[in-house]
């Protein structure tokens, strides 16, 4: 998984500050290698950085089970095999056979050997030794190298699907494609009807589709010995012949279930993820951040999520520099940032691994320059020059590095109307007294308003619209700026001295709103019709609360009434402003049974009943 340095920088400042029980990993070493890229195939420089770990997760299985251990005290999840393919992890006698062909397929004696290199060890006699995977052999003493028959789907209180794996109904069970010999196969293989190609009986490709039910493998199979006696006796294709022209290189298609371990792989320059076949549940997990310090993205920290204690980072150019740090995970849980280990892509490292015996450190700050806060381009002064670095990030002119880590001045990993408002405070050199709490939007003609009950600090809206939309912004606010990427804009106004936003040509949504005053955000009414809310809670004893929406100041009457129409209870009466007004009732002189709320604006007469209990 690939993240921006914003979710690195937040990351690191977090678990500095937070109290924890993991130990830092240790003895991490980077090292320079060429390594084949999955998808040219030729090598390409990578950094490669390893490291040790000796936390235990206080976690248990998805499935309520408690976790196992290896030979080594690693804790893992007999029921998440960590690549797929796999149907646990150790055959202990309660795997289930998850792709119904008749075999339990599990880490032990599957050709790799589990000395560490896959996270997990199992060279010892408990295990039986990797069952030879190691080359070491010795004795079994749990059976695990024995082919110990399933078990089955009943016993675990599920069904047998039709393709032979378990589900918890027949509805749940997958939808499998079957040739006509029962052979399964994926849904893209009918590419193979009518390409010119016979697969038909003597499954030369590994499919037979020859026969009517997959009309005769399109004619493929006329006048051959292939077609199925069904599809020949109605003569059906024997006149004809493909019109597809033949596929070049038809490659046989295998049933061989045989499971591969595929790691992880990432690359800087794509910002892509290769999750190979692993599966990202594994009870201990690492976040490993990379700084790369020269080459085309020099500058950069990228974060990434590692399931063994090795990653590999692709997308640099040979001798490109990059440094990295190891976060141990164990669910919400951190560990302190392992010390700091660097590497040249494709150069092979010389010395040793830092940190050897534990311990670790965040290692240096890479930002420890940027030591003004709200100063984002490092100037050593905060101006409305920082604002706009903020406002242009928000935008879409992004910042990264420490400017991205110093434009979150509130650390919330996000950088919006907060943050400026906060560049705001520290160029006023003061807080504010007289904090708006809502603010009302309304739009009248083709002007949009926004008025606070008090100070109002930045606005940050995100519209959508057609082609033929356009805007005038305000010019009465310290900073106001707009952005249009195709249908959608996104507009930032700081410090407005006037309710007016903007005035629009078209039509428009709004999608998103965020106000703010000199601290936090300001909740935003948008009047429409005049609405009387439910009341809650209803039934009640003995008050309950009713909220209602008034599209215009105007006087207005709330009133509670018993069922033979006498007033019992005043609520509101007189005028309210626009926008939502929440008031109370108290009916702890009342008798049990139900009332009518009712409200009356401008002619209008809306009635809900409510139900006092006691």
């Amino acid at each position: 998984m690939f993240y921006s340095k914003k979710i690195s920088a937040i990351a690191l400042s977090a678990i500095l500050s937070i109290s924890v029980a993991l130990d830092s990993p240790y003895n991490v070493f980077a090292d320079g290698v060429l390594t084949p890229d999955t998808t040219t195939g030729t090598d390409v420089p990578a950094i490669v950085w390893t490291w040790s770990d000796d936390n235990v997760s206080s976690g248990n299985c998805a499935d309520g089970s408690a976790a196992l251990t290896d030979c080594e005290g690693n804790q893992f999840c007999n029921d998440d095999p960590q690549f797929t393919g796999y149907d646990c992890v150790t055959n202990n006698g309660s795997c289930l056979d998850l792709n119904g062909d008749g075999i339990v397929t599990d880490w032990l004696g599957d050709g790799y050997c589990d000395d560490g290199a896959y996270g997990l060890v199992f060279v010892c006699e408990e295990f039986g030794f990797d069952c030879g995977d190691c080359t070491q052999t010795g004795p079994d003493p749990n059976g695990y190298c024995n082919e110990a028959p399933p078990v089955s789907c009943e016993e675990q209180g599920l069904v047998t699907c039709p393709n032979g794996t378990c589900a918890a109904s027949l509805d749940a069970c997958p939808q499998q494609l079957l040739d006509c010999q029962g052979n399964p196969f994926d849904e893209s293989v009918l590419s193979w009807i009518g390409d010119g190609l016979c697969d038909g009986l003597d499954l030369q490709y590994g499919l037979d589709f020859a026969c009517p039910e997959y009309d005769c493998d399109g004619c493929d199979c006329a006048g051959t010995p292939g077609q199925s006696p069904a599809c020949a006796a109605a003569d059906q294709c024997g006149s004809f012949a493909s019109v597809t022209p033949p596929v070049e290189d038809k490659v046989f298609y295998t049933f061989d279930n045989t499971p591969e371990r595929i790691r992880p792989s990432y690359n800087v320059r794509t910002g892509v993820y290769d999750p190979g076949n692993m599966i990202q549940d594994r009870l201990i997990s690492y976040l490993v951040s990379v700084t790369v310090n020269s080459g085309a993205y020099g500058g950069t920290t990228q974060d990434f999520d590692a399931n063994t204690e090795t990653i590999t980072i692709v997308g640099l150019a040979e001798g490109d520099s990059a440094c990295g740090v190891v976060i141990t995970l164990d669910g919400a849980e951190q560990s302190p940032a392992s010390c700091e280990a660097c590497a040249l892509a494709g150069v092979p490292t010389e010395g040793e691994p830092c940190d050897p015996q534990g311990g670790g450190g965040p290692g240096p700050d890479p930002c420890a320059e940027y030591d003004v806060t709200g100063d984002i381009n490092n100037d050593e002064s905060v101006n409305v020059l920082d604002i706009v670095s903020v406002v242009n990030h928000i935008l879409g002119t992004l910042l990264e590095g420490c400017e991205l880590e110093a434009g979150d001045l509130n650390d919330d990993t996000e950088i919006n109307v907060l943050d400026i408002v906060s560049i705001v405070n520290i160029i006023l050199g003061t807080g504010r007294t007289d904090n708006a709490t809502s603010a009302v939007m309304k739009s009248e003609g083709n002007t949009l308003s926004i008025s606070g009950d008090g100070y109002i600090g930045a606005i940050q809206m995100t519209l959508t619209h057609d082609a033929n939309f356009s805007l005038d912004l305000t010019d009465n606010a310290m900073v106001a700026e707009y952005a249009t990427v195709d249908n959608t804009t996104t507009l930032v106004v700081v410090a407005p001295e006037s309710d007016a936003i903007f005035t629009a040509s078209g039509s428009y949504d709004i999608e998103n709103v965020l106000v703010a005053n000199s601290s936090s955000y300001v909740t935003v009414i948008e009047p429409g019709a005049f609405v009387l809310e439910a009341a809650y809670p209803n039934p009640f004893n003995p008050s309950t609360s009713v909220s209602l929406s008034m599209p215009s100041e105007g006087y207005v009457s709330v009133k509670a009434y018993n069922l033979v129409g006498q007033v019992v209870g005043v609520l509101a009466e007189g005028s309210l402003s626009a926008g939502l007004h929440t008031m109370s009732w108290d009916a702890s002189d009342l008798s049990s049974g139900v009332y009518l709320i009712t409200a009356e604006y401008a002619g209008q007469v809306s009635t809900q009943k409510v139900m006092l209990m006691k």
